[in-house]
């Protein structure tokens, strides 16, 4: 009977381990967005332009910082959640 239940925990470890492929935070995963970006946005034909750093955690998580350096100078968090790619 031990033996059966060891065998059991066995294969539960090695489907598990084994169980789908790297999703969004997880290392290995396509579309995870970690990194250093430049970037400009557009409002009301105004170019708002500065750096964002990301890092992304298991689950999706992103968080972050972004900084705007034109025409202007402001700065601030960034949260969000990566679904699917």
């Amino acid at each position: 009977m031990k033996l059966q239940r060891f065998m059991g925990l066995v294969a539960a470890v090695a489907l598990a381990a084994c169980a789908g492929t790297p999703g969004p935070g997880d290392s290995g995963y396509a579309y995870n967005v970690e990194g250093d970006y430049d970037g400009v946005a557009t409002v009301d034909r105004q170019a708002f332009s500065g750096p964002m750093q990301l890092s992304t955690v298991p689950g999706g998580i992103v968080t972050g910082s972004y900084r705007v350096t034109q025409p202007v100078e402001i700065g601030g968090p960034v949260e969000g959640t990566l679904l699917n790619d």
